[in-house]
């Protein structure tokens, strides 16, 4: 008898910790969703007008410009169409400021930039240079987007950054 109720034992017990991972799991699932969604730009009113064509447009601009942008180089569609996306959303529309960000040594399929950029860090501030690295080699080599935006600042305002 004894083992029998040794063995429940072992079975409630790891029911439990499943259920208590399960639950964990979910928990996290919950924040990433809750994040993505506030990350998410806002919908608009349905009433209103949406510009999904000028959008599609857009995209279709952007794609364009990769593909010159990377002079021919085999890249399936699919792929060019969502960077051309992303960078849509990134620079508001803005080709000429992709093209700065492309032109400083961002990859157009680089999802870094969004954090360099979601902190203030601007194209031309990727080249300014600190400890006799470019910033953008800083931020590659490991230096927080934080960290960066800040140096970036300080080099901008014509300040010596302190050292981290």
């Amino acid at each position: 008898m004894t083992d029998d109720a040794d063995v429940l034992r072992m079975q409630w017990l790891a029911e439990l910790r499943a259920e208590k991972a399960a639950s964990e799991e979910e928990a996290v699932a919950a924040q990433w969703r809750a994040e993505a969604n506030r990350l998410r730009p806002q919908r608009r009113d349905s009433r209103r007008p949406t510009r999904q064509g000028s959008r599609a447009a857009g995209v279709e601009r952007f794609e364009s410009a990769l593909a010159e942008f990377l002079g021919g180089a085999a890249v399936p569609g699919d792929v060019l169409r969502i960077a051309a996306e992303n960078w849509v959303v990134l620079v508001g529309g803005r080709l000429d400021t992709a093209r700065e960000w492309w032109a400083s040594g961002i990859s157009p399929f680089d999802d870094s930039v969004w954090e360099l950029h979601l902190k203030g860090v601007r194209p031309d501030d990727l080249g300014r240079r600190w400890q006799g690295k470019s910033l953008l080699q800083q931020f590659r080599s490991g230096v927080p987007a934080e960290r960066c935006a800040e140096l970036a600042l300080r080099l901008r305002l014509g300040g010596v950054p302190k050292s981290a």
